[in-house]
């Protein structure tokens, strides 16, 4: 016999049917929805990327098309760099920069882990052709945007181009 699924159910036990009332610690203590209790929430691993913003010089966002299974399965995402990985080994695939801005970061949490996001914001000096793989890469036009699939972080960090930013003149 199932009892959890049918007699000492969390939300409305029937104790007055249960063939083991007389031993149940809950029902002494006359609080039977305090039990069974939760389980204590597991730690979530954390896993850091560098997400990198490469502009073309008009203005255009280089988006990767995510593989179909997994996180963000087939939708489009900017390139990521391990945060333990040298990040100017990744940037020499692109071209030249004429100019890098790291913005603040955050954290965005999965169910079973957290992603810590430091965005990077890359000015190259030129369009790369050569990283333009057939139906895996796309320049994406953040002011006439295409109607494509983004995951909610890159959303995120797109709009933010849109926004006015301080520039600190020293």
């Amino acid at each position: 016999m199932d009892l959890g699924a049918t007699v000492c159910t969390r939300t409305r036990p029937k104790c007055a049917l249960c063939p083991v009332a007389e031993d149940c610690i809950s029902l002494a203590e006359d609080n039977p929805i305090a039990y069974p209790g939760k389980k204590p929430a597991k730690d979530k691993p954390i896993k850091s990327a560098y997400f990198l913003l490469l502009q073309a010089p008009n203005g255009d966002i280089l988006l990767e098309r995510r593989p179909p299974l997994g996180i963000w399965g087939g939708l489009w995402c900017l390139p990521e760099v391990p945060v333990d990985q040298p990040l100017e080994n990744h940037l020499s695939t692109y071209g030249a920069a004429r100019g890098t801005e790291h913005w603040e970061g955050w954290r965005h949490t999965f169910s079973h882990y957290h992603l810590d996001i430091r965005p990077v914001l890359i000015k190259l000096a030129k369009r790369p052709q050569g990283v333009m793989e057939e139906g895996r890469h796309l320049w994406y036009n953040v002011r006439q945007p295409a109607n494509v699939g983004l995951a909610a972080p890159v959303k995120t960090l797109l709009q933010k181009l849109l926004q006015p930013r301080q520039v600190n003149l020293l």
